[in-house]
């Protein structure tokens, strides 16, 4: 069984507005793969803006799917080294600001350094406002122009836009247009695509490596997800 840092496991419940994903507190078994993919994003972002979040993800393939189904990997940074100058200079001192579904909004830093090396590391959360241009640089990158938007956004209103905030003066501006594009684009440039085998475990560094469910078909497909720890 997956471990709980909350002693006993509950009982399965469904995450609302998921019905083909189900969660044990920190377990999730991800939804069958269809023709959607997601954005690049990392785990527990938005949120607080001093980033103490996961830190470790476990992928624990029990079945894959009959096509497809991959996961893509992100190097963030890799993706910071891709930005041009202007831009790096313009995310360090920034932090993105999302709007919620629920009417509030948060924030989480654009960029991380590793607390041992002091790397940056690009922060991303490729959901609402934000996702159809993910999607339309996976369809470029790929030539799968058949995959579709995730209708899931994840707790981020689906229109309204992600604002980019000054960490100095507070001031924002809407994140999107050439800004969106160009750190995108390096997003991308930065992606390796991991295909799964049966009883195979991934770890990823959940800071460095953003991550995305690919499009696929079979409902065979059984993907554990599991969270450890903080940063």
């Amino acid at each position: 069984a997956p471990p709980s840092r909350r002693g006993p496991l509950p009982r399965w419940r469904r995450q609302a507005g998921q019905p083909n994903r189900v969660s044990f507190g920190d377990y999730q078994r991800l939804a069958p793969s269809d023709g959607t993919v997601q954005g690049p994003h990392q785990e527990n972002m938005p949120g607080d803006p001093a980033r103490s979040n996961t830190r470790l993800l476990a992928f624990i393939c029990e079945e894959p799917s009959e096509r497809g189904g991959a996961t893509a990997l992100f190097d963030m940074q890799e993706a910071w080294r891709r930005l041009p100058a202007d831009l790096q200079a313009l995310l360090r001192g920034s932090s993105f600001e999302f709007p919620m579904i629920r009417g509030d909004w948060q924030k989480s830093p654009c960029v991380i350094e590793n607390e041992l090396s002091g790397t940056p590391a690009l922060q991303f959360y490729g959901f609402g406002s934000v996702a159809s241009e993910c999607v339309a640089r996976y369809r470029e990158v790929t030539g799968r122009q058949e995959v579709v938007l995730d209708p899931f956004t994840y707790g981020v209103h689906p229109t309204r836009g992600v604002l980019l905030v000054n960490d100095t003066d507070d001031e924002r501006v809407p994140f999107e247009g050439d800004l969106l594009r160009r750190t995108v684009a390096a997003i991308y440039e930065s992606m390796l695509v991991h295909e799964w085998s049966r009883g195979e475990v991934l770890l990823v560094d959940n800071v460095r490596w953003a991550h995305a469910r690919l499009e696929g078909s079979g409902l065979g497909r059984k993907l554990n997800f599991v969270i450890y720890g903080r940063a």
